[in-house]
């Protein structure tokens, strides 16, 4: 899996990592992801908008994304694998919660 990330509180740069395939917990799904935008919260996390100090980072851009969903946890009953998914983020907004 390749990912953009920051790893510094120095925000200007992100780099493209590697990381190990996640395994889905038991309320989670694993989505492989076809297509993924940048939106302007992107833009703001990138900035340092909401905060700068290494214990902010890393930090993943470019959670807009489209894919298909490849693993189910063993409590998701409303997916399976080889639903097609999508998922806007609103991380950047103040007070959101993640459903």
């Amino acid at each position: 899996m390749r990912t953009p990330r920051i790893f510094a509180a120095i925000f200007s740069t992100a780099l493209v990592t590697a990381l190990p395939r996640p395994e889905p917990k038991d309320d989670q799904i694993l989505v492989r992801v076809i297509a993924a935008g940048v939106n302007p919260g992107d833009a703001m996390l990138r900035s340092g908008m909401f905060g700068k100090s290494e214990k902010d980072v890393p930090k993943i851009l470019g959670a807009d994304i489209a894919g298909v969903v490849e693993k189910v946890g063993s409590k998701i009953t409303k997916f399976k694998a080889g639903d097609p998914v999508f998922h806007a983020s609103i991380h950047w907004l103040p007070n959101a919660t993640r459903h």
